[in-house]
């Protein structure tokens, strides 16, 4: 049998994604990342098959980004461990996400971890301080010329307000695989991230929830203390004024939302970018398989 151009599509899109942001794969994990398309055990022995045989180049570049990667990887683990120390004693942190490079199988000598805080309710101005201030004095925050192996804080997203298709573009494909990588700290939250976004199911049909790990019951998050909402209210003025007045300086091409449960400050949005650079590639692997 062959396969037909929407199954290649479906495998290869994932495929041609990670390529476009020089990242690292696993060839199970693109089964789980079929794009709008599952395949049958048969396809994909097929597929596997005839990436074996035709991407030789293609799996060695693979090979040598997922050795990188884990090098790298092994150097955060430290910073990683004190992380999870500092979130685990700040009770309006519902959990972290690992996100971008470090998740995405694309990490470099310079880069940096970026982070998703997930925190409680009306606490998200006050968790950003906390987390803020606790990273500082950990001395393992991102900041001006200390970006290397630092902790990133430019994402922050309250419990309850997880649906990101709030903030999708046309055919976000980049939005949506890294929605799917995302990686717990606490081992708190993905299954809530995931019934949050139903719509990704769509997206991805072959992605299943039963690989997620329940949540142990002495990791289960802390009572949110009485003074949080009120001191969130006291901080949450003048953080929001300080970031909308950096959003007007950075202009539209910054990728910034500054809310009550969402807080997202990116310089430069390349979510269209990475979209084009990913078509490019799904059009250079079907040409390698003689696809019309």
């Amino acid at each position: 049998m062959e396969l037909h151009r929407n199954k290649l599509i479906a495998a290869f899109t994932p495929i041609a994604f990670f390529r476009a942001i020089n990242g690292s794969y696993d060839m199970e994990n693109v089964r789980k990342l079929t794009y709008k398309t599952t395949l049958t055990d048969q396809e994909w022995q097929e597929l596997v098959s005839l990436y074996n045989q035709k991407f030789q180049e293609e799996r060695k570049r693979n090979d040598e980004q997922k050795k990188k990667h884990a090098q790298l990887k092994e150097k955060f683990q430290e910073k990683i461990t004190q992380l999870k120390k500092i979130a685990a004693s700040i009770p309006e942190i519902t959990d972290i996400f690992l996100v971008n490079s470090y998740a995405l199988g694309s990490l470099k000598e310079t880069s940096d971890i970026d982070l998703l805080v997930i925190t409680k309710p009306d606490t998200m101005w006050w968790t950003r301080l906390k987390l803020t201030a606790a990273l500082e004095l950990a001395g393992i925050r991102r900041k001006p010329g200390n970006i290397e192996e630092q902790f990133c804080l430019s994402f922050f997203i309250t419990e309850n307000a997880m649906d990101m298709s709030k903030i999708a573009i046309d055919d976000d494909l980049y939005l949506h695989f890294w929605i799917s990588s995302v990686q717990s700290l606490l081992n708190r939250s993905l299954s809530s991230w995931h019934e949050q976004n139903p719509w990704l199911k769509d997206i991805f049909p072959s992605f299943s929830m039963q690989d997620f790990t329940p949540v142990p019951a002495q990791d289960l998050v802390q009572p949110t203390p009485s003074s949080s909402h009120f001191l969130n209210s006291l901080v949450r003025p003048l953080m929001q004024w300080r970031h909308r007045s950096k959003q007007k300086r950075l202009g539209p091409n910054s990728s910034i939302v500054v809310s009550d449960t969402m807080f997202k400050f990116h310089n430069e949005d390349r979510r269209e970018y990475y979209k084009e650079q990913t078509l490019k590639e799904l059009d250079c692997l079907l040409q390698q398989t003689d696809v019309e």
